[in-house]
């Protein structure tokens, strides 16, 4: 490895730019050079952090996979997991015009059974008991799935990782289910104004654009009545046209050599098959929506909001070293007194923004994106006629979670060369003020969408978005105005900003402290740092052994319910120390994850989102199992620290006591544990149960009454 330096900005990010003044902080860079590593390998120099002790390898195989392998010796000691995780290119922006949503239903599909592991959620419930979990996700330009496991078991993981890649079962039987998790999971996005609007852009976007689709996907989407055999042939040729060698970008992160990682991701995933690099075609960028209109939406969670977006053009080649949007979202999401938030504050017409690139219209460079501005208004804004207003991190990924490193690296291999997948992100090559300015003139009138969020519509006849049922009306938006908008002049952007930070990860305490000074010398004025008191949670003790509480939403059209259950374990009589008691809960979890997953969603469909004890019991070889895979995923990682921080507790080896407690936690303490505080023939069961009734749930609750 070398060590070289730039003078062109580097680790320094948006908060220490101002006025166009260059950065005053040297960048330092690793670089894995092609010397470092095995001959005859296809390698490229990766950019890392300083003092990082992992070793990275990026290899393509022959069928086209590429993958980056990690190894990283911390894991081991640290009790970290192995991480691993796959992205495909192929999203929303694939479904066919008469299966929209089969993307995000085959992502589903795919680790329901493989032909080597057949039995269903086989990987979910192998990594359960060792202390693992696994997701998956669906974009428009991808898909994602990622998983964390013990370390010594990666090669195992790998195996049983790779064959739904190869030779996924999905079985009729298995579709029939999961549809219905397909459509309860869209059922809870219907209740959600941010998704009700997401799709009312992409129904009234062009209807030639890829971005014109349904993508959450629901039943009557992805199949009508006794198509059951249409459905399964479009899933395996969404599946045989898009997954392949060619489309997928692999991340392993373990505690093993290099040459292992290696050795193990050509023998299991050699057998993809093999596809071309090169990306589907997307519609070229172009203006997807008429930047006259107004589009106001009806509330269904009583928010009131307005929402800016424009169309941004593609990245350019070199647009990851720069970043120049990065510092215009961090300047107008600043929420000092003398920012565009504290203007708006002061007037008391906002209680909330939010800035942000929403995606991709195409792929990562041929593509447009979608800039977004929010005000989440106040009651004091309605007594206005018109708002007319004058002015319209530097942070380690990878001292993050392996499974977050993994899973930011194998998205960034779509997206940056090799040599950038690391760094893309937080490394800022050169500081180009002229990049900023060139961006900002995209910030036009005649680019720009407009939507309002209220209560309740006044127009008699709404018109109605087919899918999510969203009420809107559509309005023009007078000439006059938008000339207005287009003469506002320009302001300077730049304020205040106040910083709390956390330096955790690879680097020297004297890093550390020289990155603080750089965030401090960023101010024309020393700032004084407020210093936190320390204060216990405020805790209430549930006095009555089973107390209920319910509320009914009141939209009889609601199908959705949720019902949670509290049970209140820490109790001064008893003896236990918060580690104890926290490590006996973490335990107790693991037992029943997995049985009330596999009970509650996938046998019995009682809903998508569920996150029992087994009453038999269980054999000692079980249980040490469980209780390894506890140990093992109690690590701390930065995500945890922030956490300490944030909710004042400042208990930062939390983790690693509980992970010492379990290990001396025996089968029948748990037995004696679970029957004092969990059973409610028990004195000392105390249970809280919340239920938020939907109307189909209020109906069968008044005929029960009815006919009690």
């Amino acid at each position: 490895m070398v060590a070289v330096s730039d003078e062109g900005g580097g680790r320094s990010g948006p908060s220490n730019v101002r006025r166009g003044k260059k950065p005053e902080v040297k960048a330092r860079y690793v670089v894995l050079s092609k010397g470092d590593i095995t001959p005859n390998m296809d390698v490229q120099d990766v950019i890392l952090l300083p003092n990082s002790k992992k070793q990275f390898r990026s290899i393509e195989l022959k069928n086209g996979l590429c993958a980056l392998l990690v190894s990283d010796p911390e894991l081991e000691w640290n009790g970290s997991p192995a991480a691993v995780s796959m992205a495909v290119r192929a999203g929303n922006f694939l479904d066919p015009p008469e299966a929209q949503g089969l993307a995000h239903f085959l992502e589903h599909m795919l680790f329901l059974g493989s032909d080597k592991f057949p039995m269903e959620n086989a990987l979910d419930n192998y990594l359960n008991m060792h202390g693992g979990d696994s997701t998956a996700a669906t974009d428009d330009d991808h898909t994602i799935f990622f998983l964390f496991a013990e370390s010594k078991l990666l090669k195992h993981v790998l195996d049983m990782f790779a064959r739904p890649f190869i030779a996924p079962l999905m079985k009729p039987d298995s579709m029939n289910r999961e549809i219905k998790s397909i459509d309860s999971e869209f059922e809870i996005l219907k209740e959600s104004d941010t998704h009700r609007l997401y799709q009312l852009r992409r129904h009234t976007s062009k209807n030639d654009h890829a971005y014109n689709r349904f993508t959450a996907g629901n039943k009557k989407s992805l199949r009508s009545k006794n198509m059951n055999a249409l459905l399964t042939r479009r899933t395996k040729t969404f599946f045989a046209d898009h997954y392949h060698g060619g489309s997928m970008k692999l991340c392993v992160i373990g505690g093993d050599s290099l040459t292992d990682l290696e050795r193990w991701v050509r023998k299991y995933f050699d057998g993809v098959k093999d596809g071309p690099k090169s990306m589907h075609a997307i519609n070229p960028p172009k203006p997807i929506w008429d930047a006259s209109k107004l589009h106001v939406i009806e509330s269904v969670e009583c928010l009131t909001a307005l929402q800016l977006v424009w169309m941004l053009p593609p990245y350019s080649e070199n647009n990851h070293l720069e970043m120049p949007e990065v510092y215009l979202i961090e300047v107008l999401s600043n929420q000092s007194k003398e920012s565009l938030y504290g203007f708006f504050k002061e007037k008391d017409w906002v209680a909330d923004i939010e800035v942000s690139l929403e995606g991709y219209l195409g792929d990562y460079r041929s593509g447009g994106r979608l800039f977004s501005f929010s005000l989440y208004l106040t009651s004091s804004y309605w007594k206005m006629k018109e708002i007319e207003s004058d002015c319209i991190d530097v942070s380690g990924m990878a001292a993050n979670s392996p499974s977050d490193f993994a899973r930011y690296l194998s998205v960034n291999m779509l997206k940056y060369p090799i040599a950038h997948v690391v760094s893309a992100d937080y490394v800022r090559k050169s500081w180009n003020p002229k990049a900023i300015v060139d961006l900002m003139k995209e910030f036009t009138p005649k680019n720009m969408r407009i939507d309002l969020i209220v209560n309740s519509l006044s127009a008699a006849d709404p018109r109605t978005e087919p899918w999510f049922g969203t009420h809107f009306i559509e309005e023009q938006i007078p000439l006059e105005m938008i000339k207005k908008w287009s003469n506002i002049s320009e302001v300077d952007l730049y304020s205040q900003i106040f910083i709390e930070g956390l330096c955790y990860g690879d680097m020297l305490e004297n890093e550390a402290n020289e990155i603080s000074e750089i965030f401090e010398r960023s101010f024309e004025e020393p700032r004084t740092p407020k210093v936190r008191n320390e204060s216990a949670s405020d805790r209430v003790k549930l006095n009555h052994p089973d107390s209920r509480k319910d509320a009914y939403v009141f939209k009889k059209s609601e199908t959705n319910s949720m019902a949670k259950v509290y049970f209140q374990t820490s109790n001064p009589e008893y003896k236990l120390n918060e580690e104890e008691d926290g490590a006996r809960l973490s335990l107790f979890s693991a037992i029943i994850k997995q049985e009330l997953y596999d009970q509650l969603r996938t046998k019995k469909q009682l809903g998508y989102d569920v996150s029992c004890y087994k009453d038999e019991n269980l054999p000692e070889e079980t249980f040490q199992s469980y209780k390894k895979s506890v140990e093992s995923g109690l690590f701390d990682d930065i995500n945890s620290k922030w956490k300490e921080i944030v909710c004042k507790r400042y208990k930062f080896d939390c983790h690693e006591k509980e992970a010492k407690e379990v290990e001396f936690i025996e089968d029948y303490e748990l037995r004696f544990w679970y029957d004092k505080y969990f059973k409610e023939s028990s004195s000392s069961c105390r249970k809280l149960s919340v239920g938020i009734w939907g109307g189909q749930h209020q109906e069968e609750e008044e005929e029960g009454c009815d006919n009690g």
